[in-house]
């Protein structure tokens, strides 16, 4: 999935909902790593092997000042009194857990991009965007704001995927947000990492629109409106806000829309 340019300013995103879950959508499937062969993918496979035993735990609050402020982001038009939009206990709308839960990572630990490398694939695979997902929300324990959440991360699957252009590695991440009565969210989401060599090119990163679709809303995102995202997110990926960074070294038409945004948006 081809990411958003803010450099245009205005895009009119028509989306197709699915038939089944609305919310869920997600990539079609690639090899699975073992199957590879090389040098990069041997090292992709044991990297692969060891990660799996990884488990984040983080912990936040879900605020109401918190929840406003990403809702004034998302739409400028809503009242500034927080208070009567996100009061105690009110259940929050689906996505907005992606605001919490920031990666509480100083900046020296960081990968080259800005992003967090908690689970990145080992060179050359190091340029990466959010390439899809999906969403469960149960709706019999929603998130509500005051209430103290977990999420807990893991890797549910690799991949190697290969394209035009190239190997990239598809790292499915699942996560999962649990609030004092359990489940409340399971997310999976697919991060694609790929050589820095293989730059895009700014004639190749454009969206087709289908012709038909289920419904239909105009974003204009701004600078501005990607600053204050990424702040609310806590996401320093340069690819969102360091034009320069987007244009000259990986190769984008200026910075990107972020992919959770329009989620959220949608």
């Amino acid at each position: 999935m081809a990411p958003y340019s803010a450099s245009s300013l205005c895009r009119a995103v028509r989306t197709q909902a699915l038939s089944r879950n609305p919310l869920a959508w997600k990539i079609s499937p690639a090899r699975n790593v073992a199957t590879s062969s090389g040098t990069a993918t041997d090292n992709v496979a044991k990297w692969e092997r060891e990660v799996r035993t990884k488990t984040l735990i983080d912990t936040d609050t879900i605020t109401a000042g918190h929840a406003h402020l990403l809702a004034l982001t998302l739409d400028p038009s809503i009242s500034s009194d927080y208070s009567s939009i996100f009061a105690q206990d009110r259940v929050i709308p689906p996505g907005f857990h992606l605001a919490l839960f920031p990666p509480r990572i100083p900046e020296p630990s960081l990968a080259p991009d800005g992003y967090d490398a908690d689970f990145s694939p080992p060179e050359p695979f190091i340029q990466r965007m959010w390439a899809g997902g999906s969403f469960e929300f149960n709706t019999d324990n929603p998130l509500r704001i005051g209430q103290s959440v977990k999420q807990t991360t893991t890797l549910d699957e690799a991949q190697i995927k290969n394209g035009p252009r190239g190997q990239a590695v598809m790292v499915w991440q699942k996560k999962l947000v649990e609030n004092q009565n359990g489940k409340s969210v399971v997310e999976r989401r697919c991060l694609a990492y790929m050589p820095a060599e293989r730059n895009p090119t700014r004639d190749s990163r454009t969206l087709p629109i289908k012709n038909t679709h289920e419904f239909e809303r105009t974003i204009c995102p701004t600078p501005v409106t990607l600053f204050r995202y990424s702040a609310l997110t806590f996401n320093s990926h340069r690819i969102h806000y360091d034009n320069h960074y987007a244009r000259e070294l990986e190769g984008y038409p200026g910075e990107l829309t972020k992919m959770s945004k329009l989620v959220f948006t949608v």
